[in-house]
């Protein structure tokens, strides 16, 4: 891994528990009054490290804690995914 690789998968954890959840980036986006652009690029990692209030508002929204997916997030990484 190379120093400017995040440290974090916050896009693939969300990613993750929007497909156990059965739920769309449409769901979040009402949910959290979000964009769905800013959701979508979230998701696709485009924004590597968002704010906490962020992963809160999202993890609310998906039915988990911030620390689960900030758990994920990592376990993602270490498995390279």
């Amino acid at each position: 891994m190379s120093s400017k690789e995040p440290l974090l998968n916050i896009g693939g954890a969300i990613r993750f528990f929007l497909e156990e959840k059965g739920m769309s980036q449409g769901d979040v986006m009402r949910a959290t009054g979000m964009e769905r652009a800013y959701i979508s690029k979230l998701i696709n990692n485009g924004i590597a490290y968002p704010r906490k209030d962020t992963i809160e508002k999202i993890a609310k929204a998906l039915g988990v804690s911030a620390e689960e997916i900030i758990h994920k997030a990592c376990h993602l990484i270490c498995e390279g995914k």
